[in-house]
């Protein structure tokens, strides 16, 4: 067996009808990371009779003048079942990035080894997979402990919707009265083009950091597979519904008033009350709905950054205004665009949540996303190809890969 630099065509072939393909592994992600500090290379392992068995695209980073770190973002693409592959292909590896001043290699393919059953305290029901990790140890791999949380590059806990599955009478109540109050409130979801993304980089600016630039060029590098959503209030809309919604509890309210005036009871007085309540807020409702009809306001509230790869979508990145959270964006967001895309394809990512029940950081990202009864899968995590080990240990001493590659 040997490795090579493949062309751009022999990766893009091989790497596309790998059963591991996936968007990080493809040309696209690595022009995009090359915008944004990396360089990068495609390489192949080839087998005695010159056939293609394994590749990847790698991408590097240079922390000191003779000390270079590489990252295969989901990779390497080979058959994780044979040891010898695993073998031969990160030993080959390690000799030829050697002279190349190479400290490490960080891989974390895709590759799932249990289901998270989140309705009973996060127990994971582990599968066969789960022995490649002693696979890769074996191979003389170190495994990477940043696996709580999302302090790994990619998280290890991932969330994912099969469409064929998803109904809006099966997520949980709090969502679905949620999405209902969404569509209440006049929301509807929009795919918009590029001129919009400085609008959905205002929703998720905090959450990164990283400059509207690299979405600019993000949307560029994937302008063939990649949508950008906002959710917007439809004022008109808004107020058709509102006003129903205040006519009929108007009418309620003055029935329980004539309930109560000839019972007067605790049962009818908190039900009054209740209707009260209700009926003030839709009249702050109804006023705001007018306002807004009457200027013609274009108001965006939530926007999702979607990549399409295959069978599957996936939601890069999304974020809402917290000023409307009383709107409930966030969900709205997340059951329209499965609605979007149910019909043409099989799997929604929701991306990252983590595998602590009580982790309070992240709790209300794990609520969103657990909320519309995804599947939850624990992924293999994060592998070390160590190939100087003194420079290996100072850029993990600089914590130097975590700060780019999060950024």
């Amino acid at each position: 067996m040997y490795v090579r630099e493949l062309t751009e065509y022999e990766f893009t072939y091989f790497s596309s009808t790998h059963i591991l393909k996936n968007y990080h592994q493809t040309s696209n992600y690595a022009k995009l990371m090359s915008k944004h500090g990396f360089t990068y290379e495609y390489i192949g392992l080839f087998d005695e009779s010159d056939i293609l068995i394994g590749a990847s695209l790698i991408l590097f980073k240079e922390v000191f003048k003779f000390a270079t770190y590489g990252y295969a973002p989901k990779g390497l693409l080979m058959d994780y079942y044979n040891e010898d592959i695993i073998k031969n292909f990160t030993s080959l590896l390690r000799d030829y990035y050697l002279t190349k001043n190479v400290a490490f290699i960080r891989i974390n393919p895709e590759i799932s080894i249990g289901t998270i059953n989140y309705d009973k305290e996060y127990i994971i029901d582990y599968n066969s997979n789960r022995k490649i990790i002693n696979y890769l140890k074996n191979a003389g791999l170190i495994m990477s402990n940043n696996t709580t949380g999302f302090n790994s590059i990619i998280p290890k806990y991932n969330a994912i919707i099969k469409t064929s599955n998803y109904d809006l009478d099966k997520i949980s109540k709090q969502h679905k009265n949620q999405i209902l109050k969404g569509f209440r409130k006049g929301l509807e979801l929009v795919k918009v083009d590029e001129d919009k993304l400085p609008i959905f980089y205002d929703f998720i600016k905090k959450k990164k950091n990283r400059p509207l630039s690299y979405y600019e060029d993000y949307y560029d590098c994937f302008s063939d597979n990649v949508d950008l959503f906002l959710v917007k209030i439809n004022y008109d809309q808004y107020l058709i519904n509102i006003t129903k919604a205040y006519e009929e509890e108007n009418l309620k309210n003055q029935q329980l008033y004539n309930a109560l005036v000839r019972n007067n009871n605790q049962k009818h007085l908190v039900a009054k009350m209740e209707s009260d309540k209700l009926l003030n807020e839709y009249k702050n409702e109804l006023e705001e709905a007018t306002n807004g009809s009457h200027d013609n306001k274009e108001t965006y509230v939530a926007g999702a950054f979607v990549i399409r790869f295959d069978n599957r979508i996936n939601i890069v990145i999304s974020g809402f205004d917290k000023n409307y959270k009383n709107f409930a964006p966030n969900p709205f967001l997340h059951h329209e665009i499965i609605e979007y895309y149910k019909k043409d394809y099989k799997y929604i990512e929701l991306n990252g949540i983590t595998n602590n029940k009580n982790d309070k950081k992240y709790k209300g990202v794990n609520e969103l996303k657990l909320g519309f009864k995804p599947e939850a899968f624990e992924f293999i995590g994060e592998f070390d190809i160590v190939i100087n080990k003194f420079f290996y240990k100072v850029i993990n001493l600089t914590k130097t890969i975590k700060k780019d590659l999060k950024k």
